[in-house]
C-alpha cells in the first residue's frame, strides 16, 4: 500500500449513496463529530439520464468549507455505491455519467452474446445498466461520438478522488461489483474487458486508503482547507460497511448493509463461495483485499418506501401481529427488477388501511426478503445489521425472529461506511462487540407466515 503522508487524525468521508450524499468529519477515534447531507439526483438528459456530478460537487465544496471552519480536516476519502464508473477525455473532463436504473442498456443482444459467463466473474446479468461492461458497450453502440472521447475510465469513487486533487487510479472494491469486468478468483480483469480493449482504460490500481496526493490547490483555496490535506483512495461503500466487522470480527459472520439496497454480505470460514444462482440476484463482490464475497441483494430501502410512503409514523409489535392474524403481505418486486425474485409481480395482498400498519407491513416485508437473501449465500453466525436499517427496531426484531438461534446486532452508530473508512485508515472505529444483541420479537405464527409468504411466491414462480 502507498505510505500515508503521516497519521490521520480528522478525515472526512464523502459517502454518495443511490439516495442521499454525506459529508461525515470523523475524529481522531473514529467517532462522527460533524455530518450534513443532501439528496442525490439524476438529470434526465440530454444524452441520457445521468448523475448530477456538478451539482454534487457545488454541494462538496459549500460542505468542506463549512465543515473545516471548525474541524481540522486532514484527509479526505470517497466511498460511493457500486455500478458507476465516469468515463473521463484526454483533459480529464467527465462524459455524463449514465445513471444505472435508466434502462436504454438492456434489451442490447450484442452485449448478451459477448459478456463473460457467471462461473468466470461471479456477475449476473442485471436490468438497465447496474453491469458496468454493459453500460460501457451501450455508449460504444448507442452514443459512438461521445464515446469516441473516453480517453480513460474512472470507477465512481476514484472519479471523485481525481476530482479532488488525487492522482487517477483504480480499486478493487469497486471493480468487482458485478462489473462483468472482472475475476474475481483471479484477481485480474475478465475476458470481455481484455476483448474489448478496456482493461487499457482503466488506470493503475492502488489499495483502498491508499494516498493519492494533496488536495489540488484550487480545492484549498475554495474550502479553506489545509494545501497538505490528503486524498486517499476510496472504495464501495457496501464493502466499507463489511470492512468494518471483516476486521474485527471472528468468522463465519454476516452482514447487511442497509440503505438503498439491503446486501448481505457473507463473512465465510474459509474455501471457494457457494453455490450462487445468478437468476436470483446473487454474486460476489470483493473486499478490499480482492477476496471474493458471496453477496445477495434487493432494493429494501426504495422498496420500504413504496409500501410506507408516511415517513415518521410509529408501528407497534401488535401492528406486526395484526398482519400476520390476517395474512396481509406484500409480495416481492417492489421496486424494479432485481432482488432473489426479479420477475414477480409486486403487490400487497389484503392490504393495511392505516399508516401505522404500512410502516409494519414495509418492516415486515424487508425482514421476509432478508431471510431469503441470507439463505441464498449460506449466510451464518452472528447477523449484523448496519447502516439505517439498524435503528429500524421493528425490523431487526423481526429478523431475530426468524433466526432465532443466531444473534441479530445492530450496529452502532449506524453509519458503517464511515466506521468503515475508520477502521481502514485510523486503525479506529467502534467495533459492534460491545452491543446487545436485539431480542426476537415475540410475534405468535411468524413461521406459519412465513411458510406462506414463500408458498404465495413459489405458486407465482414454480421454477424456484
Amino acid at each position: 500500500m502507498t505510505a500515508y503522508a503521516g497519521p490521520i487524525r480528522r478525515p472526512a468521508v464523502l459517502d454518495i449513496g443511490k439516495t442521499n450524499v454525506k459529508l461525515v468529519v470523523l475524529d481522531a477515534a473514529g467517532r462522527t463529530e460533524w455530518q450534513d447531507e443532501t439528496a442525490n439526483t439524476v438529470l434526465p438528459g440530454p444524452p441520457y439520464p445521468h448523475f448530477d456530478i456538478d451539482g454534487i460537487w457545488h454541494w462538496v465544496l459549500d460542505a468542506l468549507s463549512r465543515a473545516g471552519r471548525d474541524h481540522a480536516i486532514d484527509a479526505i476519502l470517497p466511498v460511493t455505491h457500486g455500478a458507476a464508473a465516469v468515463p473521463v477525455d484526454s483533459g480529464g473532463e467527465a462524459l455524463p455519467a449514465l445513471d444505472y436504473e435508466y434502462d436504454g442498456p438492456e434489451g442490447d443482444a450484442e452485449y448478451d452474446r459477448i459478456r463473460p459467463s457467471f462461473a468466470e466473474t461471479l456477475s449476473p446479468a442485471l436490468p438497465g445498466g447496474l453491469n458496468i461492461g454493459r453500460q460501457l458497450h451501450w455508449l460504444k453502440t448507442a452514443h459512438p461520438a461521445l464515446w469516441s472521447k473516453a480517453a480513460a475510465v474512472l470507477l465512481y469513487p476514484q472519479y471523485w478522488c481525481r476530482r479532488l486533487g488525487g492522482r487517477a487510479v483504480s480499486e478493487f472494491t469497486s471493480i468487482g461489483c458485478h462489473t462483468d469486468l472482472w475475476v474475481p478468483a483471479r484477481g485480474e480483469f475478465s475476458s470481455l474487458a481484455r476483448a474489448e480493449g478496456w482493461d487499457a482504460l482503466f488506470p493503475p490500481f492502488e489499495p483502498a486508503g491508499a494516498d493519492l496526493g494533496p488536495i489540488g490547490a484550487d480545492i484549498a483555496r475554495h474550502t479553506g482547507l489545509m494545501p497538505d490535506c490528503r486524498v486517499l483512495n476510496g472504495l464501495h461503500d457496501s464493502n466499507a460497511s463489511y470492512l468494518r466487522y471483516l476486521s474485527t470480527r471472528s468468522r463465519p459472520f454476516t452482514v447487511l448493509s442497509t440503505g438503498t439496497w439491503i446486501i448481505t454480505m457473507s463473512g465465510m470460514e474459509s474455501g471457494e463461495p457457494p453455490p450462487l444462482d445468478p437468476k436470483r440476484d446473487t454474486l460476489a463482490n470483493v473486499d478490499v483485499n480482492g477476496k471474493p464475497v458471496p453477496c445477495a441483494r434487493f432494493m429494501g430501502g426504495r422498496e420500504y418506501a413504496a409500501i410506507s410512503p408516511t415517513k415518521d409514523v410509529a408501528a407497534t409489535i401488535q401492528d406486526i401481529q395484526t398482519l400476520i392474524d390476517s395474512g396481509t403481505m406484500a409480495l416481492p418486486s417492489l421496486a424494479g427488477h432485481s432482488g432473489p425474485f426479479p420477475h414477480a409481480k409486486g403487490r400487497i395482498a389484503n392490504p393495511p388501511d392505516s399508516d401505522a400498519g404500512r410502516t409494519a407491513l414495509a418492516a415486515l416485508y424487508c425482514a421476509s426478503m432478508t431471510r431469503t437473501c441470507i439463505e441464498l449465500v449460506d449466510g451464518r453466525g452472528d447477523i449484523v445489521v448496519d447502516g439505517p436499517f439498524a435503528r429500524n427496531g421493528l425490523y431487526c426484531g423481526i429478523v431475530a425472529a426468524l433466526f432465532p438461534d443466531r444473534r441479530v446486532i445492530p450496529a452502532v452508530p449506524g453509519v458503517g461506511t464511515a466506521a468503515g473508512v475508520a477502521t481502514l485508515i485510523m486503525n479506529a472505529g467502534k467495533s459492534d462487540a460491545d452491543q446487545s444483541p436485539v431480542s426476537p420479537l415475540p410475534l405468535i405464527d411468524l413461521d406459519a407466515y412465513s411458510r406462506a409468504w414463500c408458498h404465495e411466491l413459489k405458486s407465482e414462480l414454480p421454477e424456484l
